[in-house]
């Protein structure tokens, strides 16, 4: 698979190349319209009908899609939830257990969070676990069976299954992008995952995966974790080329929250970079730039900050990182947790202390 970095992205230009998972995507979005949108339209007399098209024709998917459409807003809407909620699980089972590698078995992993009991969401991740050790020859068993794992706390093997689709299938950017974003989660939840190879490594997975997508939305969804990798892995040059193309775009009036964040980001990134170059006015002054844009949206992204910080105060430079928190705890309301754990920072700093600026749960 070749892992090149992105010519002229300084220049604004991006590779428009067919994206290998397109059809896939379209499969998940039918099913997930017939589990939210016609399933729960069906009548009864329907849904008996499509039981025993079931019964004679298992592998039917979409009359099964509907069904569990139909028996989850039962069991949400229901007084007595019980046989509904069996039902599904009925259904559930036979998806993960005969098509893993499924439209319908991604939908499933991706949208239900339901309240159903332990015993079933055992049975369902026990399952998945089959799947994930298993030898498929299926990508696409390894890509669903990651998604469900991940959210219920298998990490390591979730990550596993995505190297597993990539090695099966290194041409699809998806997998890609899903690992990128998973070692990515890891990172903010794990100080032993802030390593520079570690950002490398998701580094060349989201540049591979932006490589190949051809949807402008979908290309800007990427710029920020790419432009948080580069940086965190030094590589300033490309690091700086996307936080200069994202500056150079500005604020959109149209995506003012979305466009303001990159800017934010941007301008965090550019002092990352002055701070390994030791221009520490510069940092300072990009650091600067930052706290003005600083909004309740720039939540989501409390690792570039820590990181940075960390830099600053190693350096003996804590005036410059006491401004810019105390700007950041003025976003939060009293008594928030985001607030109480950067005024725990602020009380360090204000003593000449180095706060361990813990991100793991901050956001």
């Amino acid at each position: 698979m070749d892992f090149e970095l992105l010519p002229d992205v300084s220049a604004g230009s991006m590779p428009r190349v067919s994206i290998g998972g397109e059809g896939a995507g379209e499969a998940l979005t039918e099913y997930c319209a017939l589990l939210f949108d016609v399933g729960p339209e069906l009548a009864l007399a329907e849904v008996t009908g499509f039981e025993r098209e079931l019964a004679e024709q298992p592998e039917t998917l979409e009359s099964r899609a509907k069904l569990m459409g139909f028996y989850l807003a039962l069991a949400r809407e229901s007084g007595d939830p019980e046989a509904a909620k069996a039902a599904f699980h009925r259904h559930h089972v036979w998806v993960v257990r005969n098509r893993p590698g499924s439209g319908l078995a991604a939908a499933l992993t991706l949208w239900i969070h339901t309240s159903f009991s332990e015993s079933e969401h055992r049975e369902i991740t026990a399952l998945w676990v089959d799947c994930a050790l298993s030898r498929s020859g299926d990508p696409q068993v390894y890509g669903n069976a990651a998604r469900f794992l991940w959210i219920r706390d298998h990490a390591d093997l979730a990550v596993a299954c995505l190297r597993r689709a990539i090695a099966l299938d290194p041409e699809d950017p998806r997998w890609a992008e899903e690992l990128a974003q998973h070692l990515l989660e890891e990172a903010r939840a794990c100080p032993s995952h802030r390593r520079p190879e570690h950002f490398a490594e998701i580094h060349r997975y989201l540049d591979f995966a932006l490589r190949r997508m051809t949807h402008p939305m979908r290309q800007d969804e990427l710029m920020l974790p790419l432009l948080l990798s580069a940086t965190l892995a030094g590589k300033a040059q490309v690091a700086e080329s996307f936080a200069t193309s994202i500056l150079a775009r500005g604020i959109d009036e149209e995506d003012e929250v979305a466009s303001t964040f990159r800017v934010h980001q941007a301008h965090l990134a550019l002092a990352q970079i002055a701070a390994m170059e030791g221009a520490v006015e510069r940092a300072a002054s990009h650091l600067a730039q930052a706290s003005k844009t600083l909004s309740y949206h720039s939540i989501p992204e409390f690792l570039f900050e820590a990181e940075l910080s960390q830099r600053f105060v190693a350096a003996g430079h804590h005036a410059i990182v006491l401004t810019y928190w105390q700007c950041r705890a003025n976003i939060y309301d009293a008594g928030a947790p985001e607030r109480r754990k950067i005024e725990d920072w602020l009380a360090v700093l204000g003593r000449g202390g180095k706060p361990t600026f813990d991100v793991s749960r901050a956001a």
